[in-house]
């Protein structure tokens, strides 16, 4: 990133989660379309990690490139942390470095054991050594490839439309949230609040006085 800080056709925004807990800043996808707007042809995001909760990726991206090094760890606890749920392509980054031949083989084999349905893609693996440029070629190709997957399967505007109806959805619930909470519902939460546990209405009945008032 430091070698086109300059470059008039890139630009690169570090955002923080600001409470986010799938991974992405709370307005990561309202910036990608923005960028979508100005003409931007690739949009690239980077979450805060990888882990089972951090999933509005997947909602959020096209292609979902998992990168791996081979000081990962313990190859059966990250096989379970759900990324080869979330994964379209695994890079082995630093594949010059013992280990990633044995990386590589666990990864293929396990993708291997994954019950592919007709018309669904089949991750890759592809191996990567970034300091040196190695193997980045390969790894366009190969999101080449699964964009080119997603249009011929209608992929891609499925995609586009579940975002767009994720979107109002979202605006539309904070609306009414912001409404809903009101000084009248205030009030009748911090009097129940105020009440021991064990005489309070119960959160049901609550709910349903509030929402039918």
């Amino acid at each position: 990133m430091t070698s086109h800080y300059s470059d008039t056709d890139v630009f690169v925004r570090s955002m923080a989660t600001r409470g986010g807990q799938g991974g992405l800043a709370l307005k990561t996808q309202e910036v990608g379309e923005v960028f979508d707007a100005a003409g931007f042809d690739v949009i690239i995001y980077e979450t805060v990690g990888v882990g089972q909760i951090e999933l509005d990726v997947i909602q959020a991206t096209d292609t979902v490139v998992v990168v791996l090094v081979p000081e990962s760890g313990d190859e059966v606890q990250m096989l379970k942390a759900g990324l080869m749920e979330i994964g379209n392509i695994f890079a082995i980054n630093k594949s010059d470095r013992p280990g990633a031949n044995k990386l590589m083989i666990i990864l293929k084999n396990f993708l291997s054991t994954l019950s592919i349905e007709e018309g669904k893609w089949l991750p890759q693996v592809v191996h990567t050594v970034a300091t040196e440029g190695k193997g980045s070629n390969e790894l366009v190709k190969s999101i080449d490839s699964h964009r080119f997957f997603n249009e011929e399967q209608g992929i891609q505007k499925q995609k586009m439309d579940e975002r767009y109806k994720c979107r109002i959805t979202e605006l539309i619930t904070d609306d009414y949230v912001n409404k809903f909470w009101d000084d009248a519902n205030r009030s009748k939460l911090q009097r129940e609040l105020k009440k021991n546990q064990y005489d309070r209405t119960s959160p049901y009945d609550l709910a349903k006085q509030m929402l039918e008032r």
